[in-house]
């Protein structure tokens, strides 16, 4: 059976903040962050127009909003996530 949880946009904002403010003090280790995201269910994949593309549709959103807002708030760190994923061969689309 699987459950779903309604978040707020209190709780949403705080994951988002949360985020943020770990960037602060701590940048995100690229593999480590794809192996955090495979772990809270993010499905990652790379566009040839924009770049890394994230979906939570499986994912737990909080933890994916957290690591999302992690990323983007610390210097390089999508663009060196992109460049792994690029040599681990995922495909572009």
């Amino acid at each position: 059976m699987s459950e779903t949880f309604i978040h707020t946009q209190q709780s949403i904002d705080a994951a988002d903040a949360a985020g943020r403010a770990a960037a602060a003090y701590c940048h995100p280790d690229p593999v480590h962050w794809i192996e955090q995201a495979g772990v809270a269910g993010i499905e990652l994949a790379l566009c040839k127009d924009t770049g890394l593309v994230t979906c939570f549709l499986s994912a737990d959103f909080l933890t994916a909003t957290f690591l999302e807002a992690w990323l983007d708030a610390s210097d390089h760190a999508r663009s060196t996530v992109e460049a792994i994923l690029l040599e681990r061969g995922v495909a572009q689309f």
